[in-house]
């Protein structure tokens, strides 16, 4: 049940939609890719980055440093970087698969 008052989400409802809570030292190797300038999700890299040291867990970060640069890699397969992107996930992959 979605508990919201006043069109805000519960502190419960919140801690259990964070994914950064269900993490445990059993996890797999883990690939994100997040921006530096990201506005939305803002110093969330930075955390997850924190908790899998924190619990010694494999990961593989990308980091888009220019504000010029989207880290949607991904969603668009042109370009210089969305090339760089998607190579690391293929070696990502091919590593841990």
């Amino acid at each position: 049940m979605l508990a919201i008052t006043n069109n805000n989400p519960s502190k419960e409802y919140l801690y259990k939609c964070t994914s950064f809570n269900y993490l445990t030292k059993e996890v797999c190797p883990i690939l994100f890719c997040h921006s530096k300038y990201d506005v939305l999700c803002k110093n969330q890299g930075d955390k997850l980055r924190n908790i899998l040291d924190e619990l010694n867990i494999k990961y593989k970060e990308i980091l888009s440093k220019s504000i010029f640069d989207n880290h949607c890699y991904p969603l668009m397969w042109k370009g210089k970087k969305a090339k760089e992107f998607n190579k690391e996930v293929i070696e990502f992959i091919k590593k841990y698969k």
